[in-house]
């Protein structure tokens, strides 16, 4: 082939390939116009927060503490966008095909499969620790501590302990390690079974996504980093607690409620545990109303460790919203959850839980405290 006929050939696929380029460079531009045009932080701020569940100051924060951590893989998304398209679909819980058609995103739903999953990772990875926190320290420990015992009149508690299913779609038959039968709840459909502790305040100081939704609330309990922190710090002279309705084991360090009380002070400690112990319910509700995609009415249509990543965030997302004084003024009403007992297995460990109990709720009766 002559030389000439080569270099033609060479100039017009560099033409070509030239034309591509500026082609797409163009589409982006198209694009990036198109979402400047329909910047969300120029929408009131009551429709912001409708959206995305923040006000404009603290998604602007949220993005401020998250950047430092993008590595910029995706440089035609900005990064406020991936932000964006994640809180809204926290916020909504629709379809990822909804949340890229939103007007103020202009996504497609690829890139917001994209997105969620690494703005998630990122809340996951760099913000647990700092906006969940179990208290360790003696001031930690004191001021929840006081929360209860102001607000309810239970002194040396810690929290309130309970679970809550997310639904999540049929895990894969294929998925030896998240097979379908071990989701499958007691109610029928699949989901995670979400552990968690909380304060007076309604602040979460524990999660674990990472249980079946078959697997009972006493067997999470048992292998809970909080239930091994409280057994190998508790003290006898300064006993601390977390409260927890029948479906868990009395223990030293867990108060569960009396299933038949006989004497007046056993009913009236089952009266005060009951107020307190609904904080861990109403936190529950408020985060469920706040974040739609854990909505009893959605469904997380991802695998069991994407939906237990998505959970994470929300938990997350939540705290760091009350820390900051935003109210979360959604509530939903949780599901009616039958209590199945707990089985009681160390009968030694038993019967010190049940001694510790009674002198407590003794101490806790105004007329036996007199």
């Amino acid at each position: 082939m002559p030389q000439s006929t080569i270099c033609v050939f060479l100039l017009l696929v560099l033409l070509r390939k030239r034309k591509a380029q500026d082609a797409r460079t163009r589409t982006l531009r198209r694009l990036r116009e198109l979402r400047d045009k329909n910047n969300a932080f120029v929408l009131p701020e009551n429709t912001f927060r409708r959206k995305y569940r923040f006000p404009r100051a603290l998604a602007k924060d949220l993005m401020d503490e998250l950047s430092p951590f993008d590595e910029g893989i995706e440089e035609d998304i900005p990064f406020y966008i991936m932000v964006l398209s994640t809180l809204y679909f926290y916020a909504n819980g629709s379809f990822q095909g909804v949340v890229g058609n939103c007007n103020t995103l202009n996504t497609s739903q690829s890139s917001v499969s994209r997105n969620l999953s690494k703005i998630t990772n990122l809340i996951v990875q760099h913000l647990a620790r700092k906006y969940i926190s179990f208290p360790s320290t003696d001031e930690g420990k004191n001021i929840v501590q006081r929360g209860f015992l102001d607000k309810f009149g239970v002194p040396n508690i810690l929290g309130t302990l309970d679970c809550t299913h997310v639904a999540i779609s049929k895990p894969w038959s294929s998925d030896i390690e998240h097979h379908p039968r071990h989701y499958r709840n007691r109610k029928k459909y699949y989901s995670i079974n979400v552990e968690a502790c909380c304060t007076s305040d309604l602040i979460f100081t524990s999660v674990n996504a990472r249980y079946p939704g078959a697997v009972h609330d006493s067997s999470i309990w048992v292998m809970s980093p909080v239930r091994e922190y409280l057994q190998q710090n508790f003290d006898l002279n300064n006993p601390l607690f977390l409260l927890a309705d029948c479906g868990y084991p009395t223990e030293p360090w867990l108060l569960t409620p009396y299933i038949e009380p006989h004497e007046d002070f056993q009913s009236f400690y089952n009266m005060k545990h009951k107020q307190a112990r609904k904080c861990i319910e109403q936190a529950f509700g408020v985060l469920k109303g706040s974040f739609k995609c854990l909505s009893k009415t959605r469904t997380l249509y991802y695998r069991p460790t994407k939906a237990g990543n998505i959970i994470y965030g929300c938990v997350i997302l939540y705290n760091f919203l009350k820390l900051n004084n935003f109210p979360l003024n959604d509530v939903e009403e949780l599901e009616d959850q039958s209590v199945e007992f707990a089985i009681e297995e160390d009968e030694d460990l038993l019967q010190m839980a049940r001694n510790i109990r009674n002198d407590y709720a003794q101490t806790l009766h105004p007329r036996l405290h007199q």
